[in-house]
């Protein structure tokens, strides 16, 4: 069972198994649900470089990196978006049918010089799924695909790139379950870029930071009941953002 430590930020989660259960927090019927089924994963947020802290640490002295606490926003998702406890990091969509379910974080990128990024890691997710991860306005409709809807950008697990609506790319890797997907802005390089499992994708930058809205938030988007995701918001990653610095020299 996910203890009340279970998602300090930067600190990994405890393997789920299908016999596990977890408190999940439900802010439209002010109901909490027990003894959900959990599931079988393997936690790659262990998988973390030994000395990612360390590197981390010294973006953020250079005044690289943009960080700040975040998580996902109880005021500010689709009713079938379901908010784990104790830190809200961690979603699982509930209802019926199939369609896209979307929501944001509670703080907005800080629009400043440096890098912002996050990563999220997908428990379930069955392959007639559809799902998505990037940045989006308060434009983006709940019932939208992040990236589809407009001013929103996004990286689709059919391994597509969206920006406001239109492919940018097709196809790069796609992914699916113990996946780690990352997104990023690099205010330096004015590129937006993804990685998957601790690798940057190549080619993923998909505009020009200049033309991007200042009022950005970190979005995701799932498509069937039963689909989980985790966010990490930082400080530790998979991804070296150490690296990311080298772009901005390119």
């Amino acid at each position: 069972m996910i203890n009340a430590n279970h998602t300090q930020l930067g600190t990994p989660l405890t393997t789920l198994t299908s016999t596990d259960s977890f408190n999940v927090y439900d802010s439209h019927s002010e109901n909490e649900f027990t003894d959900e089924t959990g599931v079988d994963v393997v936690n790659r947020f262990s998988q973390l470089q030994i000395d990612q802290q360390a590197k981390t640490v010294g973006l953020e002295h250079q005044r690289c990196l943009t960080h700040s606490f975040n998580r996902w926003n109880l005021n500010d998702r689709h009713p079938d978006i379901f908010l784990i406890k104790p830190d809200f990091t961690v979603v699982q969509c509930h209802g019926h049918g199939e369609g896209f379910r979307s929501f944001r974080a509670e703080s907005m990128v800080p629009n400043q010089y440096g890098i912002f990024y996050y990563e999220v890691l997908l428990y379930v997710h069955n392959k007639r799924s559809f799902l998505g991860v990037g940045f989006a306005t308060k434009a983006l409709a709940l019932d939208e695909f992040v990236g589809q809807g407009q001013m929103s950008f996004g990286y689709g697990s059919n391994g597509t790139f969206w920006n406001s609506n239109r492919f940018v790319q097709n196809k790069y890797d796609e992914f699916s379950r113990n996946d780690i997907v990352g997104c990023g802005l690099n205010y330096a390089s004015q590129q937006v870029f993804f990685t998957l499992n601790g690798k940057r994708i190549d080619g993923t930058p998909i505009l020009s930071v200049a033309s991007l809205p200042k009022n950005l938030y970190p979005c995701a988007t799932v498509y069937l009941v039963g689909d989980m995701i985790e966010a990490n918001f930082g400080p530790q990653f998979l991804y070296n953002l150490a690296d990311e610095v080298g772009f901005s020299a390119m």
